[in-house]
């Protein structure tokens, strides 16, 4: 889940709220005074690996519906996620010379 940053014009205290994003409303209440904060637009920091409900991914710039829309994406825009499937970052090196030497010899079968 996403967390919001907001203030406090009462109190003047900044603070965090972990909210999903379908229950964003812009408003919180401030710990300290109880009354209504203001989301600060600064930035988006998601929680945890896994999609379970539509989100905001800033890497694609537009909603996730879920893991498989999001792999779904990935694969269009040809990047790859990292960790999902790997086990160390040998792996991934290993994975992407031989991706690379695939499309390698696949331009010299054309040339």
């Amino acid at each position: 889940m996403p967390t919001y940053d907001y203030s406090c014009a009462n109190c003047d205290k900044e603070y965090s709220a972990i909210k999903s994003i379908t229950s964003y409303d812009g408003l919180d209440e401030c710990p300290d005074c109880n009354n209504v904060g203001q989301r600060i637009f600064s930035s988006v920091t998601f929680m945890g690996e896994s999609v379970q409900t539509a989100e905001y991914n800033p890497a694609f710039g537009q909603i996730v519906k879920n893991k498989q829309h999001r792999s779904e994406l990935a694969k269009q825009m040809n990047l790859v996620e990292i960790g999902n499937d790997f086990k160390s970052p040998e792996m991934i090196h290993s994975k992407l010379e031989t991706d690379r030497q695939e499309r390698l010899s696949q331009a010299w079968k054309r040339v």
